[in-house]
């Protein structure tokens, strides 16, 4: 029997098989739409940020040079407010009432922060009267911030809230971005049952399928489920030559039991199995085959287990697939904070928590690491791996973690 491959032996091989898109294939979708697409080309600034000299306080327009002698009481001439067109200059001897991200007026050199000043009324005209101002101060320059040419994104950058806050103030209606794979999903298995049926004795609710979209939305892809398949190999088969999708998730039927169809289904379908089963746990019965140029992921039925071979292996491809410059889960050092046991024959993937106390990162591992316990999928904000045959890591050890979210307060 041939030796299983390792986690790096079969990502290597799945991604070796996956093709990037095709740089002319860009899709141009309005700002609005672009959230977790990736960017297809460069982006560079046309606008400069700020797009003029502005206040960044509410205060009072001064030259700052008639605040040197320590303050200065000057009548003030009018007020500018953000959105002002015609804004009149400073005269000298004079102050301007300024409101946060208002123009600067011409001859004004320096804001006085509100709070620092005294406004006073004498003989019906107002004046303040400002402590020394440093020239420059409080004055957001024209393109301190971004200037004209700027990179902004480059290819291949997954774009979230923040960049799209940053292309909004460039005016940038669309943006270019790679297609959205179309990711169809099935279930098998004579036990599962829709969460809106009565479950009889041994079956279960299909939570496999509403995972797997969820986790494809989360990367960016385009998730439709196609339902539950029995455990025939037809009926398999059938829906996956149905599927006509860019990728398809199968999920159980895979672990090689007599009851296990999805690897004869796959053949039946006209499909190439390319590898099948990684020495890893959980997830193990994991296969990667193709029909045509369409990727087939088959992970296994155990939720727990399909969720970690996502991570491992669908993800990563699909990533690849939307033009993704980074592939995998950052890493980041944490400290144990219990002990994880040394490892047998097969990588085990550990399911953890993170917290931050004191400035250090701290790694907890779930209690219940079996692939059967759904309750590890709670709090799963990281992971490590322990190779095969590895020692056991202490409490206060430093290991590396695989970031999938960071913790929310509880």
């Amino acid at each position: 029997m041939a030796a299983l491959l390792t986690i790096e032996e079969a990502q290597a091989n799945v991604l070796r098989l996956i093709a990037a898109p095709d740089v002319a294939a860009v899709d141009r979708v309005p700002l609005s739409h672009a959230n977790w697409r990736v960017c297809a080309t460069d982006l560079t600034a046309s606008q400069p940020s700020p797009r003029f000299d502005n206040s960044a306080m509410d205060g009072f327009a001064v030259r700052a040079a008639e605040t040197a002698a320590g303050s200065a009481r000057l009548p003030i001439a009018g007020t500018v407010a953000a959105g002002d067109a015609n804004v009149p200059p400073l005269r000298p001897g004079t102050a301007l009432r300024i409101l946060t991200g208002a123009p600067m007026p011409e001859g004004a050199d320096a804001v006085a922060m509100y709070e620092h000043c005294d406004e006073t009324l004498d003989a019906g005209a107002s004046w303040v009267t400002v402590p020394a101002t440093p020239l420059g101060q409080h004055i957001r320059r024209r393109g301190e911030d971004i200037a004209v040419g700027d990179l902004l994104l480059r290819a291949g950058a997954m774009i979230d809230a923040a960049d799209i806050m940053v292309l909004a103030s460039q005016g940038r209606p669309q943006v270019p971005v790679y297609p959205q794979p179309r990711v169809a999903i099935i279930s098998t298995g004579d036990e599962l049952v829709e969460l809106s049926e009565r479950p009889r004795p041994g079956q279960l609710f299909d939570a496999n399928s509403y995972g797997m979209a969820a986790l494809v939305s989360s990367c960016g892809g385009q998730p439709f489920r196609m339902g539950i398949a029995k455990d025939d190999v037809a009926e398999i088969a059938a829906q996956i030559v149905a599927a006509h999708a860019d990728a398809v998730v199968i999920t159980g039927g895979i672990s090689g039991s007599e009851r296990d169809h999805v690897q004869a289904a796959l053949a039946r379908a006209g499909a190439t199995l390319d590898l099948w089963q990684v020495a890893m746990k959980p997830g193990k019965p994991f296969a990667f085959a193709r029909l045509g140029h369409i990727p087939v992921f088959a992970v296994p039925g155990n939720p727990v287990s399909a969720a970690t071979s996502f991570e491992l292996f669908v993800r990563p491809a699909l990533m690849k697939m939307m033009g993704a410059s980074s592939l995998q889960r950052p890493t980041l050092k944490a400290m144990l904070t219990s002990t994880l046991a040394a490892t047998a024959a097969r990588a085990q993937v550990v399911r953890l928590s993170l917290d931050l106390r004191g400035g250090s990162v701290l790694a907890t591992p779930h209690p219940k690491q079996g692939s059967g316990m759904l309750s590890s999928l709670l709090h799963w904000h990281a992971y490590a791996i322990m190779d095969a045959h590895q020692a056991a890591r202490a409490a206060g050890e430093q290991i590396e973690v695989f970031v999938r979210t960071w913790p929310q307060p509880r």
